[in-house]
């Protein structure tokens, strides 16, 4: 009898050890599959995460809200290879491809390797805002905000260029001549980290010291009445401590259309407030305000460009 109940008790310790097996091999079963199944989750979510973007033509003109865009790309060479960016602001109401017919600059650009992007900004000051002194027949034109906001958001999201400069290896660069200097240096102000360099030709940078000018009147109201605007507002040298980014400077000594004393302003207040920033000013003595005088700064300013690393 004590034999046989000692068997059972054997009998029994076998299949309870049995049955725990069992349970621990399903459970590293399930615990297995579940982590399969994660993986799996997580690779086709990953997949799902890959962004295409649209590809661009050797020229197109895009709508972009209510104005165009015109972008001209390097066929020479593939898009992996493009050197980077060059977004052009043209003179107060030039069209936005004037650059390019009346010097060398779009075909010595492309030939460099460079992406060119042309805004239509017609008689635009680059102002933040339209004021109840704002001509009526100008503020049909864009202001900042256009392309700081809604071009650059697109070309990001749909072209995936004019990208951080912490998130691409394409680099972003601005130029400017006339009232297009001044919207570079407003456009860099607003929005460093997406340009590597910049160019600025004949610009206009403190209103103030411009108390006639008319243009800024038919923006602004007159500096008479409008003096705190003319000084907090839009102007470049009030903001010139938050300036980061190497500029190229270039006026022509006989401009009679923009003071030169505008550029060495901006010169100055940028070696004073940021002494160890890139910066080169050029100002030949027997240039004016004209295509002559750009067409001869085209060659300086993308040397300047290549010197930033």
């Amino acid at each position: 009898m004590k034999t046989l109940n000692f068997t059972l008790l054997i009998i029994s310790l076998v299949m309870l050890l049995s049955c725990q097996n069992q349970e621990r091999e399903s459970n590293i079963q399930k615990i297995t599959q579940k982590d399969t199944q994660e993986v799996v989750k997580n690779v086709s979510v990953s997949s799902t995460k890959k962004i295409m973007f649209d590809s661009l033509k050797a020229f197109q003109t895009l709508k972009i809200g209510k104005f165009e865009v015109d972008i001209k790309v390097p066929t020479h060479i593939p898009s992996s290879e493009i050197k980077g960016n060059i977004l052009i602001l043209q003179g107060w109401a030039f069209p936005k491809d004037d650059w390019c017919k009346k010097s060398k600059l779009c075909e010595k650009a492309l030939a460099a390797g460079y992406r060119l992007i042309m805004p239509e900004m017609g008689k635009s000051v680059y102002s933040s805002k339209y004021f109840k002194e704002t001509l009526k027949e100008w503020r049909v034109f864009p202001k900042r905000g256009w392309l700081t906001d809604t071009v650059f958001k697109e070309l990001q999201e749909k072209y995936g260029i004019m990208l951080a400069k912490n998130v691409s290896s394409e680099k972003n660069y601005i130029i400017g001549l006339s009232t297009g200097g001044r919207g570079v240096a407003l456009i860099v102000l607003d929005k460093p980290e997406l340009f590597t360099a910049c160019g600025a030709l004949s610009g206009d940078y403190d209103q103030t010291q411009m108390p006639t000018d008319r243009v800024m009147a038919g923006f602004y109201g007159s500096f008479a009445t409008q003096a705190k605007r003319w000084k907090d507002v839009d102007n470049v040298l009030s903001r010139i401590a938050e300036w980061k980014t190497p500029i190229y400077i270039g006026h022509g000594k006989k401009d009679v259309i923009v003071p030169p004393a505008q550029s060495k302003l901006l010169y100055d207040a940028i070696k004073k407030n940021h002494p160890d920033l890139k910066i080169k000013l050029n100002m030949p003595t027997n240039n004016a305000h004209d295509y002559k005088y750009w067409d001869s700064e085209v060659d300086n300013m993308l040397a300047f460009f290549n010197e930033i690393k």
